[in-house]
């Protein structure tokens, strides 16, 4: 069973390694982590405290060239499938969220979403060790795999959204022997043969 740890530290653990070509950069991931871990359902503005000078380097760190969602997640994502690794039994659980920019229509790369607004949409596949027993609380070890795209305007891709599940499958790989791993999904997942 993992240890819940402050902000901080949770974020020095799970973003400290990231390579993004600059150590500050580093240490704005991290600083920015645990502002995004105190208050995850807020703004980005209200995250850094209403300060401008910290809401303003947020800012210049997502749009840096060197920085992307891949870089940013590595290390998190290593870690978590490093403790699903251990033994036991570990639910990865699988669901996309609608991520909707229609109060932004100036921003790049969105695409159409079933509300009939514009945005993206985030498929997550998340780890929670379940091995504890009745006495024990789930908990949560954190991301394995995401996947982040936009709706075409110019063809119909209903087909290649349902490989998001066979891609969370893929994507978080094989447990060792001792690991008992089980994929968790919502109907939907049934189209993709994934299951």
């Amino acid at each position: 069973m993992g240890e819940v740890l402050p902000p901080l530290q949770w974020a020095q653990r799970h973003f400290g390694q990231v390579q993004l070509g600059d150590k500050r950069r580093t240490q704005r991931t991290v600083t920015y982590s645990a502002a995004a871990a105190r208050s995850p359902s807020q703004s980005i503005p209200q995250q850094c405290g209403g300060a401008w000078k910290q809401t303003k380097g947020a800012y210049r760190l997502f749009d840096a060239n060197e920085v992307s969602f891949d870089s940013l997640q590595g290390p998190h994502r290593r870690l978590t499938l490093e403790e699903a690794g251990r033994p036991g039994v570990v639910l990865w659980v699988n669901d996309t969220t609608t991520l909707s920019f229609n109060h932004h229509p100036q921003t790049q790369g969105l695409g159409p979403t079933s509300s009939g607004g514009w945005g993206m949409l985030l498929h997550s596949t998340m780890a929670v060790d379940v091995s504890g027993g009745v006495d024990q609380s789930p908990f949560v070890l954190g991301l394995g795999h995401q996947q982040l795209w936009n709706r075409s305007t110019k063809r119909n891709n209903k087909s290649l959204e349902s490989d998001k599940w066979r891609a969370g499958v893929k994507g978080v790989g094989t447990p060792l022997p001792g690991v008992r791993w089980v994929h968790v999904g919502d109907s939907e997942s049934d189209c993709s043969g994934s299951h």
